[in-house]
């Protein structure tokens, strides 16, 4: 049985390990003027490393176990988007014409259209709830492979908290898409922490643009994520879910029809 350790218990110890040294000494006294017995008291007084992982991986394995059984028993999460709601986004990139029509249009006549999509889903089904959503690519897959050879571009810290801005004023969630291009989503997914621990920010990313195992830039051929990948994004979300209480969010794997 593991029995709580207080630092307090290891200065206890050792004042008594040098005390019994100053008032018996012995023949088995060493020339440092400490006992192997007593240094052998100290050490074992020492607290043990906490292994942090470990921690967090049970604190997930925890929380994971716990969402299961509530699932199974009410058929969603507190908090859940899905499978209550249906989500329908408007995608691109709000500083990029070429990508979608978030950046292609002006942001209020681009609103109301989406007003307008978000009415007609709802009365094509109106048993779900429609859950309008702004997806924007906030890395993105270059042509030109910038400092670091990695051929991606990440979105300003202005321009991220505006897309986020968009969503509440619209009442949407928001999506930060990352295309990872050469670099990988351990490299570039820790960007998007600051953001991703506001409730109604959410995650994608792209394996079309993912190209570190093609060895060519973007563009040449069509990327790919495998589990290992798709784990480590899901485990991050997890992560930054469960250290912040927040309630469960959305993990977006996108791909073009031609992917």
């Amino acid at each position: 049985m593991l029995l709580p350790f207080s630092p307090r218990h290891a200065v206890v110890a050792a004042t008594l390990s040098l005390f019994s040294l100053s008032v018996l000494p012995s023949c088995g006294t060493r020339s440092d003027g400490e006992t192997p017995a007593a240094k052998a008291s100290v050490e074992a007084a020492k607290p043990a490393p906490i292994d942090t992982m470990a921690l967090k991986v049970a604190a997930m394995r925890r929380d994971s176990l716990k969402a299961d059984s509530i699932v199974k028993a009410n058929g969603q999460l507190p908090g859940a988007i899905l499978p209550g709601k249906r989500i329908v986004a408007f995608y691109g990139n709000i500083r990029a014409k070429g990508m979608g029509i978030l950046g292609r249009e002006p942001k209020d006549q681009m609103f109301r259209k989406f007003d307008k999509v978000i009415a007609e889903w709802q009365a094509a089904d109106p048993s779900i709830p429609v859950q309008p959503a702004i997806h924007n690519v906030t890395i993105t897959a270059q042509a030109a492979p910038g400092k670091d050879g990695k051929y991606r571009l990440m979105n300003s810290k202005a321009t991220i908290e505006e897309v986020i801005q968009w969503g509440k004023e619209h009442n949407c969630i928001v999506f930060l898409d990352v295309q990872v291009g050469l670099s990988n989503l351990e490299n570039e997914l820790h960007k998007l922490e600051p953001y991703l621990k506001d409730p109604i920010v959410h995650m994608g990313i792209d394996p079309e643009f993912a190209m570190e195992t093609k060895g060519v830039k973007p563009g040449r051929k069509i990327g790919t994520f495998d589990a290992k990948d798709v784990n480590y994004a899901v485990k991050f979300l997890a992560r930054i879910v469960s250290e912040n209480n927040l309630p469960p969010r959305c993990s977006l794997c996108t791909a073009s029809p031609r992917a």
